[in-house]
């Protein structure tokens, strides 16, 4: 059953083998066929579209040129009327003889001038003109109405019954007295009840060149549309277009004629409008006038354009018809593709029998030798070159695959004596390398015990630093202090010395006022004796006498007061300069005593920062010690769990060795 399941894949992959090949070698076949058909189907259709959209370019500007040239010619013909002798004595001679007729007189108004000549709207002034005017229109095409006025804008000849008889106040008029010639734009003429072209001139003294009236001619549409019919006809579901301003006034279909139903047909102004999609190119895809998709082209201006008439022409082709041509090729070449394809597919599959048949072959050779029949391939016919080669090449493998097989055999065999040996090794290391994890751990554990302890000395050290830091600090301030101190004892007594000698100057100058002041008594006493003598003369001068022995008793006794407080002042400075000389010994003995505590805490936080390294050094070397250890029974475990592996995959590669060699010998059995 497994036999049969295996040989229905390999038909199974056989036939999917044919397929890929047959697919991949029509694909190779056709591909190149169908990309040239279809690069030059597009190169076919591009060129046809320039071709046609230059074609109808060129055909729209003949087509306008053709218009211009209707236009100029109708625009000769009226000023040939304007500047005509029969016109001009139509105009020049009064029609008094036809207004008697008609019952008008030159004083009535415009209205009832208009009501008066309804009937006909034409004066007739002079019947050879009224008949030169008809035979025109008769005989010429070009158009549908000529009709003559004078400066008031009577009508005095016609071909037919115009819109009105006053024509006073038209734009046609007045702007052919201003300006000369003057052409319109297409519009709706109530005189035809027909869209057409309204052209005038003015009707010229010939003796003295000066305007005497105006003729007008109307051109109609049917004199346009039969210049644009034949360019329609031309193409096969053509399209034209006349535009003024943007404007459609004009629009043909292809086999149309203005006589018939189905001739030219005038456009309304809300009738769709052929356009481009790019406006600004003169030919190019665009959309007709059914919506549908057209090639299109335009063109604008010419020869009317130095005529005031702003025209454009627009031709266009529904695609489907313009590309008909290229779309049977196009069909052909897919029919073409097609029966190719069919033919390359049985050729394909015919040539990959040819081939699949021996790789089967082969593909059941290689399978029998999967199950260990390591056979030679004896083909049962004759191969293709290439197939031949793999035969061989198949038949090398299975001999080179047995000599292999046996080689491995051996090898096998090798392996699985030598990976019991490096097991059992492996096993002895794997205890031995933990017994010496389980030493060092036990190192690590002192080491850390005491690395704790130098960080504990460390941080007591640490504080001892910082006070002794905080004593010096405290013990220089002092210094400072005692410093200041006695610098301020030593001002206090030069102050206390100087006012002892300023009190002792105050006194000798009070000695000196005292002295003064018994002189000035005993003076005043003489004083009041000489004046006592005097008697009554000399009373005024003995109450001055009296006043100044009075000051100067006062004098006396201000000064001796002065003199008592001054000995108190200079008792109490002499007992302020002992004070101040004791306090200066006493900060003189303090100052030394810090100076020695300084120099005692400076020695100490010296003595103390010399520990500190010692212990900060020691607990580096503590520390490097602990990663030491640790890096030590990591390698040891890493060593101990390594060789376990080792002795477990020692084991498992001798267990895979005799597996191989038991599947090498069941594999040879088969």
């Amino acid at each position: 059953m497994k036999n049969a399941g295996k040989r229905r894949s390999l038909e199974h992959n056989r036939l999917r083998f044919r397929t890929r090949l047959t697919i991949t070698v029509a694909v190779v076949a056709l591909l190149p066929l169908v990309a040239v058909a279809l690069l030059l189907s597009l190169q076919a259709e591009q060129a046809v579209l320039e071709t046609v959209g230059e074609s109808f370019t060129g055909q729209a500007q003949t087509a306008l040129e053709q218009l211009n040239e209707r236009i100029e010619d109708a625009v000769s013909q009226v000023v040939f009327l304007g500047t005509n002798p029969s016109v001009e004595q139509l105009v020049v001679i009064r029609p008094t003889q036809a207004m008697s007729a008609h019952g008008i007189t030159q004083d009535m108004s415009p209205a009832e001038l208009e009501r008066i000549m309804d009937a006909t709207r034409n004066l007739a002034a002079n019947a050879r003109t009224q008949t030169f005017l008809e035979d025109m229109v008769r005989d010429f095409p070009v158009f549908a109405e000529l009709l003559a006025t004078n400066l008031d804008g009577w009508t005095l000849a016609a071909s037919s019954r115009p819109e009105k008889f006053i024509h006073a106040g038209a734009e046609w008029f007045e702007k052919t007295l201003e300006d000369g010639i003057y052409i319109s734009e297409v519009q709706y003429l109530p005189s035809l009840d027909a869209m057409g072209i309204v052209i005038s001139a003015p009707i010229v003294r010939i003796a003295t060149g000066s305007p005497i009236g105006v003729i007008r001619g109307i051109v109609p549409m049917s004199f346009i549309s039969d210049a644009l019919v034949p360019v329609v006809e031309r193409i096969t579901g053509g399209q034209l277009q006349v535009l003024q301003n943007g404007q459609p006034i004009l629009t043909l279909r292809q086999g149309s004629s203005l006589d018939s139903e189905e001739g030219v047909s005038i456009a309304e102004p809300a009738e769709t409008v052929i356009s481009l999609d790019a406006e600004s190119d003169f030919w190019g895809m665009g959309t007709g006038l059914d919506g549908n998709r057209v090639i299109a082209a335009r063109t604008t201006g010419g020869d009317g354009a130095d005529l005031g008439i702003d025209w454009e022409i627009r031709i266009a082709q529904p695609t489907s018809l313009a590309l008909a041509q290229i779309t049977r090729v196009k069909n052909i070449t897919y029919i073409v593709t097609g029966l190719g394809l069919a033919f390359v597919c049985l050729v394909s599959a015919l040539s990959a029998s040819r081939i699949a048949l021996p790789i089967r072959d082969l593909a059941e050779h290689a399978e029998l030798a999967a199950r260990g029949q390591l056979r030679q391939y004896r083909p049962k016919y004759r191969l293709d070159p290439e197939i031949a080669v793999l035969a061989e090449a198949m038949n090398h493998t299975t001999s080179n695959l047995a000599r292999l097989l046996k080689r491995v055999h051996d090898a096998a065999a090798d392996v699985s004596s030598a990976s019991q040996q490096i097991s059992a090794g492996m096993e002895e290391i794997a205890a031995g390398t933990q017994n010496q994890a389980q030493d060092v751990q036990a190192g690590t554990d002192q080491i850390e015990a005491m690395n704790r302890a130098m960080q504990d000395i460390n941080s007591q050290t640490q504080k001892a630093r910082a006070l002794a830091a905080s004593a010096m600090q405290q013990a220089a301030e002092g210094q400072t202090d005692a410093a200041a101190a006695m610098k301020g004892m030593a001002e206090i007594h030069a102050t206390v010395g100087s006012l002892s000698q300023q009190t002792s100057q105050i006194e000798d100058i009070l000695r000196i006022i005292q002295d003064i002041a018994d002189q000035t008594n005993l003076l005043a006493l003489n004083a009041a004796i000489e004046a006592a003598r005097a008697g009554e003369n000399g009373r005024g001068f003995a109450v001055v006498a009296e006043e100044v022995r009075q000051l100067a008793e006062r004098s006396k006794d201000a000064t001796q007061e002065i003199q008592n407080v001054l000995a108190m002042i200079h008792s109490g400075a002499q007992s302020s300069l002992a004070s101040v000389n004791h306090g200066q010994e006493l900060v003189g003995r303090v100052n030394a005593s810090l100076a020695e505590i300084h120099h005692a805490v400076q020695s100490t936080a010296e003595i103390v920062d010399a520990i500190a390294r010692a212990s900060v050094e020691q607990t580096e070397r503590t520390s490097a010690a602990v990663e030491l250890f640790e890096s030590i029974s990591d390698i040891t475990q890493q060593t101990a769990a390594s060789a376990e592996e080792t002795a477990a995959a020692s084991q498992s590669l001798a267990d895979m060795a005799g597996d191989l060699e038991q599947i090498i010998s069941e594999y040879g059995k088969e």
